[in-house]
């Protein structure tokens, strides 16, 4: 899996829990929370991410080579500090 920096992204909710403590479906890339009873997409891309962003889900993202973050997502926009959740 490659990894990347979310700088422009910001968590508008941080879950506290890690990928791998969800519950693995039958894609790869989609595990299931039972705290929140929520799909999670892992995105290992920024374009991925933004549409997951988009459409309100929760994703994961590998910003280092151990780290994941999880949660829902509110995607910036250029230098300024003007925010759109979705």
């Amino acid at each position: 899996m490659s990894y990347y920096s979310i700088e422009g992204y910001e968590f508008a909710f941080k879950c506290p829990r890690q990928w791998e403590q969800l519950k693995k479906t039958d894609k790869d890339d989609k595990r299931f929370c039972y705290a929140c009873e929520r799909a999670v997409y892992l995105c290992d891309d920024p374009l991925l991410l933004e549409l997951h962003a988009k459409a309100g889900h929760c994703v994961a993202v590998l910003d280092t080579r151990t780290t994941f973050h999880v949660g829902r997502v509110s995607v910036q926009y250029g230098p300024t500090t003007r925010q759109r959740d979705y």
